[in-house]
């Protein structure tokens, strides 16, 4: 089994461990590129009113927004690249032969633009696992969202319950009170009602 490396990080404000085959070094930039992102969103004029499982999940839509928009500049190399084989196949086609010197530029020119490819394609595969990561986090977040959801409507309940029981307790106090106070008059009560019981019979 590969040896993984476990490195703490901030990522959109929380403090928490990650856990991969790649370097130390590599899993911390990819931690600080979304803390980076989301501090973008928290300073923003209407980080206010924000969440921060909202801004978790508008952090995953700007680093989408930062991965297609790498695709599309990579495409764009990519195309660069053919255009450049072309025209070179188009000179060696008219005039039959092409200069060393002109062929040493071509060429130069094509692994130019190979390692701008290479490059977008590592950013695009750190913009990937950034993604993958924040949507397990967003999984997490919803699950405890409901827990807590779920818990409050507990606690309401036994709130509710223990209400109902005081005013009863109160009811039955009160009652007793005013057996205590008025002992004289709660047995003439009972006493007329015992002689009218005697007349009907």
């Amino acid at each position: 089994m590969a040896y993984k490396n476990n490195v703490s990080v901030r990522v959109c404000g929380k403090t928490m461990t990650l856990s991969g085959n790649e370097s130390v070094e590599y899993i911390t930039k990819v931690a600080n590129y979304i803390e980076k992102k989301a501090e973008e969103l928290r300073n923003s004029d209407n980080s206010k009113t924000l969440n921060p499982n909202l801004i978790s999940v508008l952090t995953s839509i700007n680093i989408a927004d930062d991965y297609f928009k790498e695709i599309e500049k990579n495409e764009k190399a990519q195309k660069e690249i053919n255009k450049l084989k072309a025209d070179k196949e188009e000179l060696k086609a008219s005039s039959g032969l092409i200069s060393e010197n002109d062929s040493l530029s071509f060429e130069n020119e094509i692994n130019n633009l190979k390692s701008i490819i290479i490059k977008k394609e590592e950013a695009l595969t750190e913009v990937s696992a950034n993604l993958e990561k924040i949507e397990t986090e967003n999984e997490e977040l919803k699950v405890k969202i409901s827990n807590l959801e779920e818990e409050l409507k507990r606690q309401i309940a036994k709130l509710n319950h223990i209400k109902s029981s005081e005013h009863k307790l109160n009811l039955q106090k009160k009652t007793e009170k005013n057996i205590t106070d008025n002992p004289i008059e709660i047995q003439e009560a009972i006493l007329t009602d015992a002689h009218k019981n005697s007349r009907n019979y």
